[in-house]
């Protein structure tokens, strides 16, 4: 049994900005270094775990990417790559949680066999991506992810070159450059899925910073929009859903040609991509709407800095 330090609780009432990145790098990291070690000890892996797995390694990693000149850079990279691999792995399990009800959905379309066949094939691929991840997980704890984790957080030191800024004002300055991006993509944004899943992905980076400025301050309101762009993240999220079950029919349909009720998941299959299209419009004159809403926020956000 793996024996894991408690996670620490960042204090950022110091004014060392070393003292604010170390603190703030480790405590995010030691949460990761916790649900991997739960994930891959626990005998079933749960939907909240699997979520929380996911959503730990994406804010570790954006504190990696915001404070990157102050950490050596191979080692930097190497975990940034862990926590890609274990989130990508995390989210591979995570797809059938969410393709489930959505094949319940096309009880009343398919006969018996079908639905069979939909539910079988979706258990075995989900089973196999969750063993897949267990033992990931368990490697990394074997090989001594903690310690590599903490041997990290005490190398931090300033190799930006000029004086760095203060952390707080890192994390506003990053804000700010990720919502240029985020407006370039957005007004870019047409009907290809791959643009609306930027969309999603640029929105979640941002947000993932505003908390980094909301757990080193209680200046800035960053709550309202971090809750504007989850708001974003959930009704994109929701195509993209979609767009995957979709994938996953399709491939059983290239499985089940020989069968006797083939002819049916075709026919399901082409009404079900005719509903996703329809929705993906609504969806992006919705994701216009509210990432206007989002940049307006953001801007005055920034102003507020600027000024104080």
């Amino acid at each position: 049994m793996v024996k894991l330090t408690k996670p620490s609780h960042p204090h950022h009432a110091m004014k060392s900005p070393k003292t604010i990145v170390t603190k703030t790098i480790r405590h995010l990291l030691e949460k990761v270094v916790h649900i991997t070690a739960s994930v891959a000890t626990k005998p079933k892996n749960g939907v909240e775990r699997i979520h929380r797995l996911r959503t730990e390694t994406r804010r570790a990693d954006a504190a990696l990417r915001l404070f990157i000149d102050w950490l050596p850079q191979h080692p930097a990279d190497r975990l940034r790559q862990k926590l890609t691999d274990i989130r990508r792995k995390a989210s591979s399990v995570r797809d059938f949680d969410v393709l489930k009800p959505i094949i319940e959905s096309l009880s009343d379309r398919l006969p018996v066999e079908a639905m069979e066949f939909l539910r079988d094939r979706a258990i075995t691929m989900q089973k196999k991506r969750a063993n897949s991840l267990q033992r990931f997980c368990r490697r990394l704890i074997e090989r001594r992810f903690e310690r590599k984790v903490r041997a990290l957080t005490h190398r931090v030191v300033w190799r930006g070159g000029a004086v760095p800024l203060d952390p707080q004002n890192l994390c506003l300055s990053s804000v700010e450059r990720l919502a240029e991006r985020f407006e370039k993509i957005v007004q870019s944004l047409s009907g290809d899925t791959n643009q609306l899943h930027a969309v999603r992905i640029q929105g979640r980076r941002i947000r993932y910073t505003l908390e980094l400025v909301q757990a080193m301050s209680l200046e800035f309101a960053t709550k309202p929009v971090c809750e504007q762009l989850t708001q974003l993240q959930d009704s994109v999220g929701h195509v993209n859903d979609e767009q995957s079950a979709l994938r996953f029919l399709r491939a059983c349909q290239v499985e089940c040609h020989d069968h006797a009720f083939a002819i049916d998941l075709e026919r399901v299959v082409a009404a079900f991509e005719v509903t996703i299209n329809e929705q993906m419009r609504i969806v992006i004159q919705n994701t216009l709407e509210q990432a206007g809403n989002i940049l307006a926020r953001l801007r005055q956000l920034i102003q507020v800095n600027e000024t104080s």
